[in-house]
């Protein structure tokens, strides 16, 4: 479920066969891969066949699946850092978020840029209608039995040059459910251990078996995701994101969607903080307990 960068290599090498942008793989290994750059090929890239209508008869600059959350953790934005006592403290909003957020915002309200929060873009992107497309990296299994032309994979841009690493966002949904009446020290064994099997085995098998070998196609593909993989950025906001509030996810759903971000952060604030050091004080009570 790690968001990655698709793009259409038919339309890439007609749009930019020649000049700065013609390999992106190489623009992605020397770390310029960049807002700036999406931002440039996909004003470069749309067309409109003049009906006045956006829809799958034009050709859209970028599409995308939680694209909102994916740009923020891409970017490099940190929602909770230790200050010099340290202390957890929230750090989310800050001038670097709104700059990011701005700089988003601006790009995605425009016609040629359609990122929400479901997979009804998917075809526009597979129909040969998009030159890139924002989602899970599983998608590329299906997308290349589907569409008609080659797909290359990149990580998600950093904000800039300046940003050190690449940051790939991994939306979580999954649940488990332990009934009231059982053995809470020996569930809680048996889901650690089942959990370090599948981390181990299947998550494993999976890659190198399916997703790098097989569906990545193109070598560089198969390194553009092990890029991809070794930036997962484990933000705590996401990692505790159902016990804060999914504070994370509405900013990045207020993004895709173009609404203000200050008077949404200015209702939820406190909230979040509230419940970030109560969190923080469940595990101190853990923590002094000799289990």
């Amino acid at each position: 479920m790690g968001i990655v960068m698709f793009f259409n290599k038919t339309r890439h090498t007609d749009l930019f066969g020649a000049g700065e942008y013609s390999d992106l793989y190489q623009l992605a290994r020397d770390g310029d891969w960049t807002f700036e750059v999406l931002q440039e090929m996909v004003q470069e890239s749309y067309s409109e066949n003049g009906d006045g209508e956006w829809d799958e008869k034009d050709q859209y600059g970028l599409i995308g699946t939680n694209t909102g959350t994916a740009a923020l953790v891409g970017s490099g934005i940190v929602s909770v850092m230790k200050d010099e006592k340290n202390e957890y403290q929230l750090t989310f909003y800050d001038d670097r978020l709104t700059t990011v957020y701005k700089s988003y915002l601006d790009l995605f309200k425009q016609d040629y840029v359609k990122v929400d929060g479901t997979y009804d873009n998917e075809p526009i992107f597979t129909s040969g209608n998009s030159l890139f497309y924002s989602s899970h990296v599983s998608k590329l299994a299906a997308m290349n039995g589907v569409s008609g032309f080659e797909i290359g994979v990149l990580p998600f841009p950093k904000y800039n040059s300046e940003q050190e690493n690449y940051r790939t966002y991994v939306n979580r949904s999954e649940m488990l459910f332990v009934p009231m009446n059982a053995d809470l020290d020996i569930s809680a064994t048996i889901i650690e251990y089942l959990n370090y099997l599948f981390l181990r085995d299947v998550v494993t098998m999976y890659w190198d078996e399916s997703l790098a070998s097989r569906f990545a196609v193109d070598p560089a593909n198969t390194e553009m995701l092990e890029l991809a993989r070794s930036c997962v950025f484990e933000d705590f906001g996401l990692t505790y994101t159902s016990m804060l509030d999914y504070f994370y996810a509405q900013a990045g759903e207020k993004l895709m969607y173009g609404e203000d971000l200050t008077s949404w952060w200015e209702g939820v604030d406190t909230g979040v903080n509230d419940k970030l050091q109560a969190l923080i004080e469940d595990y101190r009570e853990l923590a002094s307990k000799n289990y």
